[in-house]
């Protein structure tokens, strides 16, 4: 049965708004904001069921939208209900709304993880998937860090451990290709994809002034170039 609070994307280019537009529509229909990570804002759904995470730069969480759409039905991945891509490169997600677990319960899962010997064949399958892509994202993505399973595992309603945002792109490559070559950063993520990437919550942080001032550089030697 379709949750009910889906109905505020029935209808909705969401293509045509950024994530300042996402969040104001998102928090007129009730949505709430639960929680902040580096590149992401996420909201939880009036009836509870749901989360929506919304993010103004977004250049790989598609590639965590492929693994869980190649397993779907694995109890280890996260329901995803809708995905969008948002105007000048965010990116919207709506998934099941997950909870934290305690520090012993992910280390007990981490330590299942890493076991070949693990007695559950959808957590070898939840793994053997993960690495595959991982393998080729390796070889094909710029920018790629890999996976990273720590403070990555989460709980389901039903109170079954789920993964989420456990692969993607690296900021620090990132920034260091922008000062070495702007113009092959560019090349692999086009200005118009990146033009809110500073307004991710990373660069909000005290500790990421640095790591802002470089962008902001780098964006400004090449952007008084373009006519």
């Amino acid at each position: 049965m379709t949750d009910p609070d889906m109905a505020v994307f029935a209808g909705v280019r969401w293509a045509d708004l950024n994530h300042r537009d996402s969040r104001v529509r998102l928090e007129a229909h009730g949505w709430t904001l639960c929680g902040e990570g580096d590149w992401a804002l996420a909201f939880r759904s009036p009836g509870g069921g749901l989360a929506a995470r919304v993010s103004a730069f977004e250049p790989s969480y598609a590639w965590f939208v492929e693994l869980c759409r190649r397993m779907e039905g694995n109890p280890y991945f996260p329901r995803i209900d809708l995905v969008s891509e948002l105007e000048g490169g965010g990116h919207l997600a709506i998934l099941e709304f997950l909870t934290q677990v305690s520090a012993d319960e992910e280390a007990a899962f981490l330590a299942r993880w890493k076991s070949d010997a693990d007695p559950d064949p959808d957590l070898r399958a939840a793994r053997a998937a993960t690495e595959e892509l991982n393998k080729h994202c390796q070889e094909n993505v710029r920018f790629w860090m890999g996976i990273d399973i720590g403070d990555h595992v989460m709980r389901a309603a039903d109170g079954h451990l789920k993964l989420i945002d456990l692969l993607g792109v690296g900021g620090g490559p990132m920034l260091d290709q922008m000062e070495a070559d702007m113009g092959e950063f560019l090349r692999v993520i086009p200005r118009e994809r990146c033009r809110y990437m500073l307004e991710i919550p990373h660069f909000s942080r005290d500790y990421a002034a640095d790591d802002r001032a470089r962008v902001e550089a780098a964006f400004a030697r090449v952007d008084v170039q373009r006519p």
